[in-house]
């Protein structure tokens, strides 16, 4: 008799407690993260600010007569079919404006990636590579939140309007920072001594869009 009154009395009690469960509020849960996608209308906005250049600007540049004795740079040639090779890539393609002079560039393009590469008189090579691809997290993540603050504490370009780490690799010096929601990453090796800083920050306060939409 008793093994049967505790059976109904969980019975009874079971019901009870997952009614008292459910009326308990939720929070709500956190909102997850998302796929990074490029934000156009902030390439729009920085050309209008001169943050960035149009590529209308490049084309100019390239079509400039080189001083005397040099050879016009390869991407008088090129650009054109940069351009449109880069129209379906999401992510803004940005290339330097001293890409003009550059004696070979090269252009690598993905689905929401892309790697520019030129090599310029006085043996300076240079690269610009941008992604856009992996997911976001929510601006109040912990790891958002320290990020912005290491961010606060870094050096801003200039021109580039946005703040910049500079390291050293195995080959040379790399310039890393994020806009538009992407993040890139400009590198250059020296085999002559060159003002490691400046190179740099000339490239990355002269960035043109080629592909801006």
């Amino acid at each position: 008799m008793r093994v049967l009154t505790l059976v109904l009395v969980l019975a009874v009690a079971t019901p009870f407690a997952c009614a008292q469960r459910q009326q308990i509020p939720q929070p709500a849960p956190a909102p997850g993260a998302v796929r990074v996608e490029p934000n156009w209308g902030e390439v729009r906005s920085a050309q209008q600010q001169g943050q960035v250049r149009s590529v209308e600007l490049l084309e100019r540049a390239v079509r400039q007569q080189p001083p005397a004795g040099q050879k016009p740079g390869e991407l008088l040639a090129e650009l054109p079919g940069y351009i449109t090779q880069s129209a379906s890539t999401n992510a803004a393609v940005m290339i330097p404006l001293s890409a003009a002079r550059a004696e070979a560039t090269s252009l690598v393009t993905g689905k929401t990636f892309y790697n520019f590469s030129a090599t310029y008189p006085g043996v300076l090579t240079s690269s610009v590579l941008g992604m856009c691809s992996g997911m976001r997290l929510p601006d109040n993540h912990p790891i958002v939140r320290n990020m912005q603050a290491e961010a606060r504490k870094r050096p801003v370009a200039a021109g580039l309007g946005e703040p910049y780490q500079i390291t050293a690799t195995e080959s040379g010096h790399q310039l890393t920072f994020s806009k538009f929601g992407c993040a890139y990453e400009i590198a250059i090796t020296c085999e002559a001594s060159c003002s490691v800083e400046k190179e740099l920050l000339d490239i990355a306060n002269s960035l043109v869009v080629i592909n801006a939409r």
